[in-house]
């Protein structure tokens, strides 16, 4: 009997946490990293460690909650799908990443002669008005 209480503690425990971590994605307009949601659920939730915020993240990708945002040469990072088309901003101070809105569009004028595009992303990178001089 003590057992089984363990066990359903432990689930809804788990629960707890894996609410936590969707709630975070819920309450946020960027693209998180695994290190940044840690840090804001331990804020709200300590002791929570970075093998459940890693488990989090399975579970949201695999319910198709949240999507992989990939950023060459940074950690991945993950946002809310449903979004229109967007692009994001990397402040190469703090390594946060932020949605852009809009698109400038005409792309394929760059595309050379024959070649075909399927998609595009564009990242641009400099300073967030946090870390910025005039931040």
């Amino acid at each position: 009997m003590q057992s089984e209480m363990k066990m359903v503690k432990k689930e809804k425990r788990r629960t707890q946490q894996q609410s936590l971590i969707r709630g975070l994605f819920q309450h946020t307009e960027r693209p998180l990293s695994a290190q940044e949601l840690l840090d804001a659920a331990v804020s709200i939730q300590p002791g929570i460690g970075i093998a459940t915020v890693y488990r989090g993240i399975k579970m949201l990708l695999d319910d198709n909650f949240i999507i992989p945002v990939e950023i060459p040469g940074t950690t991945p990072r993950y946002e809310k799908p449903g979004v229109r088309h967007h692009h994001h901003f990397l402040c190469k101070k703090c390594d946060k990443v932020y949605t852009v809105g809009g698109c400038p569009g005409h792309l394929e004028k760059l595309i050379p002669p024959g070649f075909v595009m399927d998609s595009h992303k564009i990242v641009l990178e400099g300073s967030c008005v946090t870390c910025s001089p005039s931040g």
